[in-house]
């Protein structure tokens, strides 16, 4: 078939393309190769003598692609959408702020001598839209093992996002600190123990519960090789279940304790004695706090812990909470009632999070006082 010419509107400006037709015999349909010619000026293609290109910043990138094998990963599991999506990541890591305007950088780059690819507005989006309905993440899982031997990964579980979308089939309501209000969905992300390279990311509906997203890693993990997993999660994944999970399947993990534990409660205010000693100091950025390794016994095994206690922060703590609680018991010995009120409802009002720490009587007025069993296990909570 035979080539033909073609000016292209790219943001306001005219570019004179090559248009090549093809048969495309998987899609069994008639495509079309662009190759870029020259911008347009006055109805004229402008004639370039010396043609250069932004080269310096993207050695380092296409390497460290072509070292991972990246551009052969990518045909074999996105076929046609390989290049688009190799330029795009670079795009990404290069000038992350240019993703609206990838055609103008990619056409001035010397990665488009490398890549050749369509990178209108149009292209990209259907681009994503067709790499969105395919199995990427976990194809790419099992080629990026393939290629370079990963036994040993890192699972991080990260926390979820919110969205207002409604082409999202993963958004669903679960609990969110942040936007409890609208639908979202939970992220993982899994890279290389051994060089840090990320290599499988999944995603989880919102309403998800933890055990599942634990079961559903482990599983995907396994399946791909991976022997040597790690686990990193926060507080929130901490639970009998999922510890209990990870142990039977010989999965390592790291993530803080739950005072919902009746053993971490036992071990922290134990620790409070015994940790600030000479043998446990060490030094982060100047800043001197106390670790000593514990076991927390649960689920029936024998758990490695480690117990934390910054004395800098348990003074800024300590004075926050004293200076709040007392600002509060302040407003209430202040406060009048009107008479439609009710003295236990005020108290609850004023006194919100801290109402537990202070007792009071009212005979006209507030009289308040502390209960300093509650305020002493507060502060003992402060150790980490």
């Amino acid at each position: 078939m035979r080539s033909f010419q073609r000016i292209k509107n790219v943001h306001g400006k005219h570019y004179l393309y090559e248009i090549t037709p093809y048969y495309d015999r998987e899609k069994k349909k008639i495509r079309q190769k662009s190759r870029y010619i020259a911008p347009i000026r006055d109805g004229k293609p402008v004639e370039k003598y010396a043609v250069t290109y932004t080269y310096g910043d993207l050695l380092p990138v296409i390497r460290a692609a072509r070292d991972l094998n990246l551009p052969d990963i990518l045909k074999r599991i996105a076929g046609e959408y390989a290049d688009i999506l190799i330029i795009m990541a670079i795009n990404r890591v290069i000038r992350p702020e240019a993703m609206d305007l990838i055609g103008e950088w990619y056409e001035d780059s010397y990665i488009s001598t490398v890549y050749v690819a369509d990178t209108s507005s149009a292209a990209l989006s259907r681009a994503m839209i067709a790499c969105g309905k395919m199995n990427l993440n976990h194809a790419f899982l099992k080629e990026i093992i393939k290629a370079t031997g990963i036994s040993g990964a890192l699972y991080y579980e990260l926390t979820s996002y919110s969205s207002q979308s409604k082409n999202m089939e993963f958004l669903e309501y679960g609990y969110s600190r942040s936007d409890p209000e609208y639908p979202q969905v939970n992220v993982s992300l899994v890279e290389s123990s051994e060089s840090g390279i990320p290599i499988f990311y999944d995603i989880y509906p919102g309403s998800v519960n933890d055990i599942t997203t634990v079961l559903n890693a482990v599983e995907v993990l396994r399946s791909a090789g991976m022997k040597d997993v790690t686990f990193i999660m926060d507080r929130g994944m901490f639970s009998s279940s999922n510890i209990e999970y990870l142990i039977e399947n010989g999965m390592n993990f790291i993530m803080p304790a739950s005072y919902t534990m009746k053993e971490v409660r036992r071990l922290a205010l134990s620790s409070r004695k015994t940790i600030e000693k000479g043998g446990n100091m060490i030094s982060i950025s100047g800043e001197i706090m106390f670790a000593a390794r514990k076991t927390v016994r649960t689920c029936n095994a024998d758990v490695s812990a480690w117990v934390y206690y910054e004395p800098d922060r348990d003074m800024r703590e300590r004075s926050a909470f004293y200076s709040s609680l007392k600002e509060r018991m302040d407003r209430l010995s202040s406060r009048t009632l009107r008479k439609w009120e009710k003295p236990g409802d005020v108290c609850d009002e004023i006194m919100g999070p801290y109402r537990n720490f202070i007792s009071f009587r009212y005979d006209g007025s507030f009289h308040v006082r502390v209960r300093d069993n509650a305020v002493s296990q507060r502060l003992n909570r402060l150790l980490r």
